[in-house]
């Protein structure tokens, strides 16, 4: 592989990591507003059952009400229900673009590592290979061709 394409792969292995983030906070912000709404819903129920409802039981009003309660709360149950399934997909997902993210990045890193080491080396190796030819010149007794 060369640099560019190092690169390339650790900035993309990011943007898709990235976006799996983004995706989960979406479901992570949908499961909080079912929570809520859930939380909101048995606190209406439990208000009205402490409320007195000698004239609604008359009327069959609370009978209906805590139809419309169960109706609502197993709605809700089922879309939490739906909401978790998904993120734990996104989970998976997720994890599975942060490993790849992480081995784009040691990748690039050891690449880096092993082009610089030899970098390194060949400029150890001109530097050596020119004093050898400086040290050649001042033998012959030409050091005017130094440079």
């Amino acid at each position: 592989m060369t640099d560019r394409s190092l690169y390339d792969l650790a900035a993309l292995t990011d943007a898709v990591f990235r976006n799996e983030q983004a995706r989960l906070q979406q479901i992570l912000a949908q499961e909080a507003q079912l929570r809520s709404a859930l939380a909101d819903l048995n606190a209406q129920a439990r208000t009205n059952a402490s409320l007195s409802s000698q004239g609604v039981r008359e009327i069959g009003a609370d009978m209906l009400w805590d139809g419309w309660v169960r109706r609502m709360r197993a709605d809700l149950q089922g879309r939490l229900a739906m909401v978790l399934v998904r993120k734990s997909a996104m989970i998976a997902a997720m994890r599975n673009a942060h490993g790849r993210k992480i081995a784009a990045e040691s990748l690039l890193e050891q690449w880096t590592k092993t082009t610089a080491s030899a970098h390194r080396k060949t400029l150890n190796e001109q530097e050596q290979s020119l004093i050898l030819c400086q040290q050649t010149l001042l033998r012959q007794g030409r050091p005017d061709q130094m440079s």
